[in-house]
């Protein structure tokens, strides 16, 4: 035996010790009637095994390189599902996860429905490792590819009369689908990697598939604006009381539960305005809040929402990030509106009830 056709086999013995876990698993798997790519690389490493004895005598190169080879791109695979699963994995470390967003599925055509719901990491958790659509195809390919191969390689061994080691080296070899081995799991690890940057969390290929496709979102204020995203710019009086006018506007945004609300409460503090209570709410379409308090009709919106309302308003009037307060159909007050600039951190979690986490 020459050299180099030692080495070969020394080559081949160690990555089949090296990597005994990987072989193991998928003999393992098969005792559960699971079938793993790993059984037709294992039949590939032991033809190629016997048939390195043969290539040495003959004076030409065996193929364990090629095993080698396929036998790193598993590995790859194997060490980027693992590398997804930790990305995950690190967000379950940074409690609490404040609310969570649900799947409703309506019985109407159209795209699926986001919503608002408790976070269950449990149910994360269990599903992190649910097998992702190529495992379940490689399930089925696997059996019939060992079948076939063996057939293949009987017939031509036997029927060609060619040599049985090397037939069956060169059939289970072509076999083995490369990027069965790598392409889900690479995918998987840079969506988690990205997601995991911007404090979420992705449940692996079942999250990914949940999520996948179209949505409808329901948002509201509190998700465009959360609390301490916003504050007021000062204020300009056109007439009325200021005092009574930010009383007014305080009671109103307080009964809407909107971002407005804290904002508004602090300017009613610092005055030391009185609180009023609202006798009647409304959200209109347009996109502004109305309010009944002592008698009096009072808006509270956008300009845009104030002229379709036919407030009167100033001609010269185009501050448009702004909060503007009309009684009883004149026009009061402008609050100009300033978002802070500050990351938002959200942490998200896609699980078999489809849920994201949040938290500011």
């Amino acid at each position: 035996m020459s050299c180099k056709a030692r080495r070969c086999l020394v080559l081949l013995a160690a990555l089949v010790i090296t990597n005994r876990a990987e072989f193991g698993l998928a003999f393992r798997e098969l005792r559960e009637k699971r079938f793993s790519p790993m059984l037709l690389l294992a039949a590939a490493a032991l033809f190629c095994g016997v048939e390195a004895f043969r290539a040495a005598g003959e004076v030409r190169a065996p193929y364990t390189v090629v095993v080698g080879v396929l036998l790193l791109i598993r590995l790859w695979g194997s060490y980027d599902r693992g590398g997804a699963m930790v990305a995950s994995l690190k967000i379950l470390r940074n409690p609490p996860m404040a609310a969570g967003v649900s799947e409703v599925v309506s019985p109407q055509k159209g795209p699926k429905g986001l919503t608002r719901t408790e976070p269950d990491p449990e149910e994360f958790l269990e599903k992190l490792e649910t097998r992702d659509l190529c495992e379940k195809v490689m399930g089925i390919y696997t059996p019939v590819a060992l079948l076939a191969g063996l057939t293949v390689t009987l017939l031509v061994a036997f029927g060609l009369r060619q040599d049985l080691f090397w037939t069956g080296t060169l059939v289970f070899l072509g076999a083995l689908p490369v990027t069965g081995l790598l392409a889900v799991p690479r995918i998987l690890l840079l969506l988690a990697q990205r997601l995991s940057a911007a404090d979420a969390a992705l449940c692996g290929y079942h999250g990914a598939e949940a999520f996948g496709g179209e949505h409808a979102i329901l948002i509201g204020d509190e998700d465009i604006f959360p609390p301490g995203s916003l504050s007021l710019n000062g204020y300009k009086v056109y007439s009325g009381s200021a005092d009574r006018i930010i009383a007014y506007a305080a009671a109103a945004t307080r009964r809407s539960d909107s971002a407005l609300g804290p904002v508004f409460d602090e300017l009613l503090t610092a005055q030391n305005g009185r609180h009023y209570n609202v006798d009647s709410f409304r959200f209109y379409d347009s996109g502004g809040i109305g309010a009944t308090i002592l008698d009096d009709v009072v808006l509270l919106g956008s300009l845009e929402f104030m002229r379709r309302m036919g407030v009167h308003m100033d001609p010269g009037t185009k501050v448009r990030q702004a909060v503007y307060v009309s009684v009883n159909g004149e026009l009061v007050v402008r609050f100009p509106v300033t978002p802070q600039k500050k990351r938002l951190k959200r942490v998200s979690f896609f699980v078999p009830a489809y849920l994201t986490f949040m938290k500011p």
